[in-house]
């Protein structure tokens, strides 16, 4: 069979699952349903390798090529195809070109239209829907969309990140871009946003169905939630439109939005089932680099179920794992994240119809501008170190120790048979100390106290724990140091009973104080009134370690949070103290995966992937090495089980695995039965074999039970030692200092900000708010990684007494470099060196006779105070801030001389020499 005639067997095959009838041109009945004709004659005596016919009416065409071809190189030939049947009355406005295993796609009444990769043919039900509908989506998208953001009042209007994140998410969608990206910091408001763009999307696009997709059932239950209950106007979402939560039964074809977890969308996609537990699972708990999951097309589902596809928290599975997912739907997709990665930006720079290597990132809100509009409060964090966590646990030979096994629950006393130091990592995973428990408890209970000074209530507090018996005794020891029981703290895992009433209860409730948590609240759980963080789990992922810490950072009012927290005042900040090292991962350049927690979960899998002939040489290699370990630990009568059933101990069981996956000795057997050089079929062939004999004893169920019985069944050492407190100690707070103090020295001559700032202060009034932005996006690169919130906060706590604790604004850089190069004593916010410069030249005007209104003060004030935040002030400034009283007609009514006014008050209220 030619390639060309491959291509068409592949094509033929892709279209009759998508519901098309396949004729020759000779035998072709129009009158059909869905209709594709090979070999259609067009009027240049070229035939089109396919008309599609729905309905009587020719709507597309199909050009074949072989496997390899370039198809956007051949696209011209495919219109020129479509260009003589139009000129013979048909109308094909749907233009496929594929090979089969490639396809892209375009409606020629799209406005600009290009072609997009899709991953199969839309059934002829879709191409009809499409065919009369009087404009195309994109033709929608482009003319429809309103410039006015809402065009209804809100409950809560939308902030201006959530405002730019929606108008260039409609930029990017008009300019027909498949993929865009959302970075806005936790706490921004995405869920809201992209609720406010879907409902834009329905009314004015005229956009089908949407699907809001999330890695855990717990987020798409808060979405659902969100959906539902947003208004628009006086009226509620769900009242103008149907949104369903996915779960066991069909989507409806009345829903409007669809709220997915990948798991569950994949399970009806493959027509499997889908347990709880596979459901509730979150991507970041269990980051394995696994294989792309495999979808074959679903008619029921046909490619264009969705027009658009929000994707909450861009994680890297999504691109990976799940990516087949994404790919099958005919959709624009929408990113929504607030830790971006590299493989996030790949994915969203994967727009090869515009070949455009750049992500499509339509708007960027980080965590420090959050902080700095006040929409999230920064947070304080602090390290413990201990001998323990700094040195490690040393285990001396004759040591009366404890084996505690996780799965019975059993304690046994015995004596250490030989000397070992156990390193921090191995804390609480193979060894377990209460007396570094206890101390870490103990020194963070008193570092609370120092920093929030509160008497009566201790500031909500979330834990993160390693493990579930890690978790219940951490609460112990909690009820020991604080000496309080059930109601103060309380453990929340996947084991918990009625968990979402347990969290409902710790969000909005004054009782429990402590959550001591595993995996349930470390991502997607937003609570205002929490106000305190500790690490007892180590995190090597950077984004997941940014998501962890982003659960302190909500603003709240003042009367809710005394709801919570009756003496506190005002939440400024939230306290993060790290037992383990985890904030490291915060400054970490490179991403890097977390620990696989669940060791039982991972060699499941694997024996998943074995007994079903799936497992890689990789997965086989893993698997062999995991039962080398476990096999330490297995009872004899474990060993006999395994070895009745497969006819070899486990020994020779992980021997046979290696022997059978090493690459020498395929090519040694291959080279036995075919001779010196074999072909890389026969090689292939062998290498099946090998495989096969591998996996072979996986296939009985007794084996892989016996395996992971003994993997549950392992020992916890625990140990009475005592531990010492070394220090707790501010988090890189001296580094901070040290780092802007260099970069200040080092960049002096290199911006103008630094140039007029640090070399010549009598020119301040020549600052703009550009030249501090500059210098800003400067000072987050490495090796610096500093923002101005961080430099003032290291500033607040080395030096306290000469430092004023404040929302640190762009314009306080100012301060922050004079402070730094000794220009001035105390490190004050810029707006208030600019409002007592204003007090005495208000002063100085009123002693040399000036006579002032009210009104003019209050203007006065008002332009006073513009400087103080943006550096500058001009008539164009004063049009635009002061359009709601008046603006520039107002202004010179006021002041007559306005303008030179303006360049005399912005010179006195910025010259810092007098």
């Amino acid at each position: 069979m030619t390639p060309e005639e491959n291509a068409r067997k592949t094509i033929d095959d892709k279209l009759r699952k998508s519901g098309w009838i396949i004729q020759d041109y000779a035998d072709r009945d129009i009158s059909l349903p869905g209709v594709a004709v090979r070999e259609f004659p067009t009027k240049s005596g070229n035939p089109a390798d396919y008309a599609l016919f729905v309905g009587g009416e020719l709507v597309g065409i199909i050009e074949a090529k072989k496997a390899g071809v370039s198809l956007i190189s051949v696209e011209p030939q495919t219109r020129l195809y479509g260009n003589n049947l139009e000129q013979e009355g048909y109308n094909p406005v749907f233009v496929y070109t594929s090979t089969g295993i490639q396809t892209r796609f375009h409606d020629t009444r799209d406005p600009d239209y290009n072609s997009r990769e899709i991953m199969t043919f839309h059934p002829p039900t879709s191409l009809c829907k499409m065919y009369e509908q009087k404009d195309t989506l994109r033709s929608r998208l482009k003319n429809n969309m309103p410039e006015k953001l809402p065009d209804t009042p809100r409950e809560f209007p939308l902030r201006d990140p959530q405002r730019e994140a929606i108008l260039g998410l409609e930029r990017s969608h008009a300019n027909n871009r498949q993929r865009a990206l959302v970075t806005m910091a936790t706490g921004g408001g995405k869920t809201f946003m992209a609720i406010e763009e879907t409902y834009r999307l329905l009314k004015f696009a005229k956009a089908t169905r949407i699907l809001f997709i999330v890695d855990r059932r717990s987020l798409g239950d808060q979405a659902d939630i969100s959906y539902r209950n947003y208004k628009v106007g006086d009226r509620k979402f769900i009242d103008l439109y149907n949104v369903q939560h996915l779960d066991e039964r069909p989507i409806d074809a009345a829903s409007s939005v669809v709220i997915s977890t990948f798991q569950r969308l994949y399970s009806k996609l493959n027509n499997t089932e889908i347990t709880d537990e596979e459901d509730k699972g979150s991507a970041f708990e269990n980051d394995e680099d696994e294989p792309e999951k495999s979808v074959e097309y679903n008619n029921d589902i046909p490619i264009d179920t969705f027009d658009f596809i929000f994707v909450d928290e861009a994680h890297r599975s999504m691109y990976g794992k799940w990516k087949q997912i994404l790919d099958y739907f005919d959709a624009f997709i929408i990113g929504l994240t607030a830790t971006p990665q590299d493989f996030t930006q790949a994915f969203f720079s994967n727009n090869l119809e515009l070949n455009n290597p750049k992500p499509n990132e339509v708007s960027k809100y980080t965590f420090e501008d959050s902080v700095r509009n006040g929409v999230n409060v920064p947070f304080s964090s602090y390290r413990i170190l201990t001998e323990a966590n700094t040195d490690g646990v040393l285990v001396e030979a004759g040591d009366e120790i404890q084996l505690f096994d996780r799965t019975t629950g059993s304690l046994r006393n015995t004596k250490a048979k030989k000397s070992q130091t156990y390193t921090p990592e191995q804390l609480d995973n193979i060894i377990e100390s209460p007396g570094h428990i206890r101390l870490v408890i103990d020194a963070f209970k008193n570092t609370q106290e120092h920093h929030f000074k509160r008497p009566l209530y201790l500031p909500k507090t979330l834990v993160f724990a390693k493990n579930i018996h890690h978790a219940e005794i951490i609460t112990e020891i909690i009820w020991e140091v604080y000496g309080k029981g059930y109601e103060f703290c309380r453990t929340i895992t996947n084991e918990t009973k009625n968990v979402e009433s347990e969290i409902k209860q710790f969000r909005n409730e004054v009782q429990p104080r402590i959550v001591v948590n595993v995996d349930m609240l470390n991502t997607g759980f937003d609570m205002p009134a929490l106000e305190c963080l500790l690490f007892m789990r180590n995190i090597k992922s950077s984004p997941y370690a940014q998501q962890m810490v982003g659960r302190g950072c909500r603003t709240i009012r003042d009367d809710r949070l005394r709801e919570m927290t009756p003496d506190a005042i005002s939440k400024d900040e939230y306290l993060v103290v790290d037992a383990v090292g985890a904030l490291d991962a915060l400054d970490s350049e490179k991403f890097s995966k977390p620990p696989v927690a669940k060791t039982y979960q991972h060699i499941k899998k694997l024996l998943d992937r074995a007994a079903d002939n799936k497992a890689s040489s990789k997965d086989l290699e893993q698997l062999a090495n995991r039962i080398k370990i476990i096999s330490k630990r297995m009872s004899i009568e474990t060993k006999n089980t395994i070895q009745n059933a497969c006819d070899m101990t486990v020994d020779e069981l992980i021997q046979t695995i290696y022997e059978n996956i090493d690459e020498h000795n395929q090519l040694n057997e291959a080279k036995k039965r075919y001779g010196e050089e074999p072909t890389e079929q026969q090689l292939c062939t062998i290498q099946k074999e090998m495989k096969r004999k591998a996996v072979a004893p996986f296939y009985k169920h007794k084996v892989r039970d016996a395996i992971l019985e003994a993997t549950k069944r392992d020992e916890l050492i625990v140990t009475q030692k005592r531990d010492e407190l070394i220090s707790v100690s501010p988090v890189n707070i001296k580094q901070h200092y040290d780092n802007f103090g260099k970069f200040v020295k080092d960049n002096r001559d290199r911006f103008m900000a630094l140039q007029i700032i640090y070399n010549t202060p009598y020119r301040l009034h020549k600052l703009t708010f550009e030249h501090l932005e500059d210098l800003a996006d400067a000072l987050k690169q490495p090796p610096y990684n500093l923002t101005p919130e961080k430099v003032w906060r290291a500033y607040e706590r080395l030096n306290n007494s000469k430092v004023k604790n404040q929302l640190v604004r762009l314009t306080d850089m100012i301060t922050l470099v004079r402070y730094t190069a000794g220009q001035q004593d105390t490190l004050k916010p810029y707006g208030e060196f600019v409002m007592e410069k204003f007090e005495v030249w208000l002063k100085t005007q009123r002693g040399a006779g000036a006579d002032i209104t009210s009104e003019q003060e209050s203007w006065l004030r008002n332009i006073a105070e513009q400087i103080s935040v943006s550096c500058r002030i001009d008539k164009h400034d004063i049009k635009e801030a002061f359009h709601d009283v008046g603006g520039l007609g107002k202004f010179y009514e006021l002041f007559p001389e306005g303008d030179q006014m303006l360049i005399q008050l912005h010179k006195e209220l910025t010259n810092f020499e007098e």
